[in-house]
């Protein structure tokens, strides 16, 4: 049990927030409602570039083992991401990794390619047990290095892989799940992707193609916040490449305390900012907010604090948010207890009992966990995703999936009269404004939770009546 619990269980953040309260819009379980589709109908012609299954700029889950085939179809493992990709380079940031297990993904060779692992120097997989791992093994093309965590709780949560091909393309991989095989084959995960391309398909597909694509710079500017060995050369790949243009941008998260312009790169007021500009969002429509995470961090007695000031007004881009109800989608006991894994998969979702019992407002916006759609209600979400919906044409204005649980260590707390935004640990996703993009992993309308309906608790996991 111990050993399954270490790979399972992850850290939660005990900071502290507020959430609003709304007038519910969707009062019926999913079960007795029409399903609608969870992104737009009209999709544009699909683009294989190569030998690659894989399309820039998209959304995709990963394969759970023992679902019926049609709810993996363009779902991927991780070894057939590496096989397609086959590097020759290759570039991990994450929480918990199992190095061994990564190891065996890769095709046999290039299991001696360069590969640089950054990991944190607190909490989750670390650095001395990967270098221990790569001197047992012989692994000499294996370059740990670590990420500060300067401000106490915080954790290196980011889930990025970056890859070069031997025809020097850039391949990125923006995902929720830890480098560990239970993450990759019995969560509910979804990993973006994007690649570099070919000048000369500029004119053979007539498809926009340039450097300086806003997401690639961000990506870069994300790069910058590591002073530590090898950045430099995928700074300098990435500047070089070209890539398909998109609307749709990375917001990340940095640990320290951030002023200035500097404020607005990162945490929810990067969101707020690139919303703002975007225009993304209507000024005064009404708005559903649609959180859903692994975790939730502490959000303080009442509502209307952090979650329904700050950060709401962030969902919003900057704009009234009297107008946006909001809601929660998070397990239930029963979700966990009746799932695949059972009692097990309730390791990853470390909501504590404690925690809970101080924002019991929270409940009433709660929804359970449902992905009916894509077969996966009794698998148990690792994936985080964010969305803003008109409730009245049911279609999403844009959605993040990251890898930033609900919580202001994740995502920052503003102090200082607003001057000021700390934030606590290392976080990354992508902000998708391309509706043609938009992927939502759970179903829609949402399920609320019915009478006797409560959170799971980590704490269930050690309770051996269950």
């Amino acid at each position: 049990m111990a050993g399954v619990k270490r790979g399972m269980r992850e850290r939660r953040s005990d900071d502290e927030g507020e959430e609003r309260e709304g007038r519910a819009d969707y009062d019926e379980p999913v079960e007795k409602k029409k399903k609608t589709q969870s992104s737009p109908p009209s999709q544009p012609p699909i683009i294989i570039i190569g030998n690659s299954p894989l399309e820039t700029h998209k959304l995709y889950f990963t394969k759970i083992e023992g679902l019926p085939a049609r709810f993996n179809e363009n779902a991927f493992n991780l070894d057939e991401i590496l096989d397609s990709i086959k590097p020759v380079s290759s570039l991990h940031f994450n929480f918990m990794i199992d190095t061994r297990w990564v190891m065996s993904q890769y095709p046999s060779r290039c299991r001696n390619t360069p590969m640089t692992i950054v990991v944190g120097e607190k909490m989750g997989t670390g650095v001395r047990e990967i270098r221990s791992e790569a001197e047992s093994e012989g692994w000499t093309n294996i370059n740990v290095q670590t990420a500060s965590l300067p401000i106490p709780f915080g954790t290196h949560h980011s889930k990025l892989s970056i890859f070069e091909d031997d025809d020097m393309t850039i391949h990125i991989l923006i995902s929720t799940a830890n480098l560990l095989p239970c993450d990759w084959k019995a969560k509910t995960q979804m990993f973006y992707y994007m690649k570099s391309a070919k000048v000369n398909r500029l004119d053979i597909n007539g498809r926009r193609v340039e450097k300086e694509v806003p997401i690639v710079m961000d990506l870069i500017e994300y790069l910058g916040r590591y002073p530590i060995e090898g950045m430099t050369y995928w700074k300098d790949r990435l500047r070089e490449s070209f890539f398909d243009f998109t609307v749709n941008r990375i917001v990340f998260s940095v640990p320290g305390y951030h002023k200035g312009e500097e404020m607005h790169k990162v945490g929810h007021k990067s969101v707020r900012n690139i919303l703002r500009e975007s225009r993304a969002t209507d000024q005064n429509a009404r708005k559903t907010l649609i959180c859903q995470s692994s975790s939730i961090g502490s959000l303080g007695g009442t509502a209307g604090g952090w979650l329904g000031g700050e950060f709401t007004l962030s969902m919003r881009g900057g704009r009234d948010t009297t107008a946006t109800q909001c809601w929660m989608i998070y397990p239930t006991k029963s979700d966990v207890m009746e799932s695949v894994g059972g009692k097990l998969s309730g390791g990853s979702l470390p909501y504590s009992k404690g925690t809970a019992e101080k924002q019991e407002w929270l409940l009433k916006n709660m929804c359970r966990w449902r992905a009916d759609n894509w077969g996966r209600s009794r698998i148990m979400p690792h994936v985080k995703s964010y969305l803003q919906a008109d409730p009245n044409t049911r279609r999403f204005d844009w959605q993040i999936v990251t890898s930033a649980n609900l919580s202001k260590a994740a995502w920052g707390t503003l102090q200082k009269n607003g001057g000021q935004l700390m934030i606590r640990s290392f976080e990354i996703g992508v902000l998708i404004m391309d509706p043609h993009c938009i992927r939502v992993p759970f179903d829609y309308p949402l399920a609320r939770y019915k009478g006797g309906d409560r959170p799971w608790y980590i704490e269930d996991l050690d309770d051996d009546d269950q």
